[in-house]
């Protein structure tokens, strides 16, 4: 999972002044310059701190780097100021995730699926989320319903195989890798289906080589 960098609409028209420092820190990151990037970014949060759109734009360039444990601050802030925003909601979900915080992942996750009951990539971040913590029970749900929402969804179709694996089943993900290919195409799956296949073979070779 990757955070998505969210464009904000601002609350009000930005400053000016606030436009320019931004536009600075893109170009600086166009051209590689990570240390003006960040300390035009720095810039806007500590100048307009009351400003969603710079702690996101914050939040972003950490995820970029790989610096979850900042971004997570960043996009925490973002939502004292926009505590309904799904998106930010999302993006601090992923944070949690990539930090190892399942449990709170989950929790972001899940807020983000009641504000946005159709949007299949929530309910498969959540299943991922729900399954790292160890609830196999919610997350085999999860990715259901993404399916329910997006048959032609790979992802959520490898987590359920990923899970169904875990849950000691790998009849039913081989089913699932099966039915998938019936409809769709994807790499992925069909390497799966091929894997499954070869350790099934592989396990009914060695019960008959034990038994004979």
């Amino acid at each position: 999972m990757t955070a998505t960098s969210t464009e904000l609409k601002p609350s009000v028209q930005i400053p000016a002044p606030m436009a320019e420092i931004v536009q600075a820190g893109r170009e600086a990151l166009n051209r590689g310059d990570l240390a003006t990037a960040r300390d035009c970014f720095v810039k806007v949060t500590q100048l307009y701190p009351g400003e969603a759109v710079g702690h996101n734009n914050l939040g972003a360039f950490y995820m970029g780097l790989g610096d979850h444990a900042l971004a997570a601050e960043c996009f925490t802030r973002v939502l004292d100021l926009l505590p309904d925003n799904p998106n930010i909601r999302f993006n601090l979900a992923v944070a949690r995730f990539a930090l190892g915080e399942y449990q709170q992942a989950a929790v972001e996750f899940a807020s983000v699926a009641e504000m946005t009951p159709a949007d299949p990539e929530v309910f498969n971040n959540l299943g991922s989320a729900r399954f790292s913590a160890g609830d196999l029970v919610s997350a085999r749900r999860d990715f259901l319903t993404a399916l329910q929402l997006h048959p032609n969804y790979p992802s959520a179709v490898l987590n359920l195989c990923e899970l169904e694996q875990a849950a000691g089943d790998p009849d039913a993900a081989l089913g699932l890798c099966a039915a998938y290919l019936e409809h769709h195409r994807d790499l992925g799956v069909l390497r799966r289906f091929l894997e499954l296949q070869d350790a099934r073979t592989a396990a009914a070779l060695r019960t008959q080589s034990a038994a004979s």
